[in-house]
């Protein structure tokens, strides 16, 4: 009745990547342990964690459990969550947050598994280990990413067909955007993301004009 209790039923058809973290390297179901713990990663201090304080005030015994971490005794548990079941978890709030789901969807809440991070440690972040439709094939920082077709993703289109339909993707980091725009121009790149609002006018009245056919995508920053 105060809007502090949220309680989440996962899907029980999602798998993690398949990835050699696992046994035979086959990706295992995800269930409500698995985001219990990574919320409890989040609210571990350590030089790799910087965004505690997305959980630190919300969270019922997050910042407990982060503060007694570093102690002679520390707590093995976050107060305010609770595994019910396999596919059920239960989160309490100090407060009433109405923006709560969106928090959750930040990247700092993703839910990874704890066989990735005792199998590559701090290189985790360049592997990714996830359930998304696409998994990671190759990474250089900041040169490319080829993420290549999930065959276990869960999702469905409304005709009944496995998606994702791409079997590959190429994602390129292009530090200048004057550069990343003349390569989408020449049409060297199908997508590019956050286009400057200065430039917006400029650059759809080019493609208009050379008659691309352009698809543009609003969606508002969430800070």
């Amino acid at each position: 009745e105060d809007a502090t209790v949220w309680k989440f039923y996962l899907r029980q058809d999602v798998f993690f990547h398949d990835n050699e973290c696992f046994d035979h390297g086959k990706g295992r179901n995800v269930i409500a342990e698995d985001v219990a713990w990574s919320i409890k990663q989040l609210c571990t201090p350590s030089d790799e964690n910087a965004m505690f304080w997305m959980a630190a005030d919300r969270i019922q015994g997050a910042k407990e459990y982060y503060e007694s971490q570093n102690t002679e005794s520390p707590l093995e548990e976050i107060s305010g969550i609770e595994v019910i079941d396999d596919y059920t978890i239960q989160i309490k709030l100090n407060f009433p947050t109405a923006g709560l789901l969106s928090i959750l969807g930040h990247n700092a809440f993703y839910v990874f598994p704890k066989e990735a991070l005792e199998f590559y440690g701090k290189d985790l972040a360049s592997t990714a280990v996830g359930t998304g439709p696409f998994k990671l094939r190759a990474f250089k920082f900041n040169e490319i990413a080829i993420l290549e077709r999930n065959p276990n993703y869960y999702e469905k289109d409304e005709f009944g067909n496995q998606l994702p339909y791409l079997d590959a993707l190429e994602v390129g980091f292009v530090k200048d955007k004057k550069s990343e725009l003349l390569q989408f121009k020449k049409g060297e790149l199908d997508m590019i993301f956050t286009l400057p609002v200065e430039m917006y006018s400029e650059v759809m009245s080019d493609l208009e004009a050379a008659n691309k056919g352009v698809n543009v995508n609003f969606k508002p920053q969430v800070i």
